[in-house]
């Protein structure tokens, strides 16, 4: 386990409990998060019987107020998408021999019932490709670059 990362996970769960905080100014909201915390799983107890422990499990307490809360976002379940929604793709372009970055749109597309996604060929060249992750401690941080070439219909994968 890499402790160097507790300061970021406190950071994050402080921000986290902040937005729970100030969701309850809407006296609406106070009953639901106390309902959802609640729901969070309890290990232990605060009695000479069970133990001083009193642990709860930080994931389910992080998903049971994920409603509340941008920092809970990755413990929100998918949505599939619907049709009317729209799709912009977004793509960032990097070139290799100038270091420059470019980011471009794709053609919108509407999503209708029945539809499917796919994946089609690329052109013949050479790519580059990374990560760009963001997590639910408030980190983020880029995956080392990947090359990739692409001649008439073969892939060949060499580290950037």
């Amino acid at each position: 386990m890499d402790l160097g990362k507790i300061g970021a996970l406190a950071a994050a769960f402080e921000s986290y409990a902040e937005h729970l905080y100030n969701a309850t100014d809407d006296e609406a909201n106070f009953a639901p998060i106390c309902r959802a915390i609640n729901s969070a799983e309890n290990f232990g107890g605060n009695n000479r019987s069970e133990g001083y422990t009193n642990m709860v499990d930080l994931g389910g307490l992080i998903a049971a107020g994920s409603e509340w809360s941008d920092n809970a976002r990755a413990a929100r379940p998918g949505e599939s998408l619907k049709t009317g929604d729209r799709i912009v793709p977004q793509f960032s372009a990097f070139d290799v021999d100038t270091y420059e970055a470019s980011t471009y749109s794709g053609v919108e597309y509407v999503w209708t019932d029945g539809d499917t996604l796919g994946f089609g060929p690329l052109a013949d060249g050479t790519y580059l490709y990374s990560f760009y992750i963001n997590d639910i401690f408030g980190g983020s941080y880029v995956t080392d670059n990947v090359r990739f070439d692409i001649d008439q219909g073969n892939i060949r994968f060499n580290a950037a």
